[in-house]
């Protein structure tokens, strides 16, 4: 059975709709490589196409290392607001090195989003 990855605050709280959050992630791969571009969807149900995404992320840059790969990407707060609080969500992320091999890192994530107590964002 593949594992569930739960994303959450630092604190281990669901992240708040209509907050800016980033993503840290630090992925161990089998065979070294230089990363180029990695993305990172969210949505409803597993079987929905890409462009049914809640929210799609993609980095081209700030990757660090070859084997052990730490990265950041960013939810704007505009994106976070698309969720419906309490709901579950399903996320991926893959992966693509300078060589065109591409990788899913993460096939099985779950998000939850609670509701916002602040609507003020200026």
């Amino acid at each position: 059975m593949a594992k569930i990855v739960h994303l959450k605050t630092p604190d281990g709280d669901d992240f708040a709709l209509g907050d800016d959050i980033e993503f840290q992630f630090t992925i161990t791969v089998p065979v070294a490589a230089t990363w180029v571009k990695a993305w990172l969807y969210f949505k409803r149900n597993k079987t929905d196409d890409d462009a049914d995404a809640i929210v799609a992320l993609q980095i081209t840059s700030g990757f660090s290392g070859t084997t052990t790969v730490t990265f950041t990407m960013t939810m704007t707060h505009s994106q976070s607001s698309l969720f419906s609080a309490g709901s579950s969500y399903y996320w991926a992320l893959k992966m693509k090195s300078n060589t065109g091999a591409v990788s899913t890192a993460i096939r099985n994530g779950h998000a939850v989003f609670q509701e916002r107590i602040i609507d003020a964002t200026s």
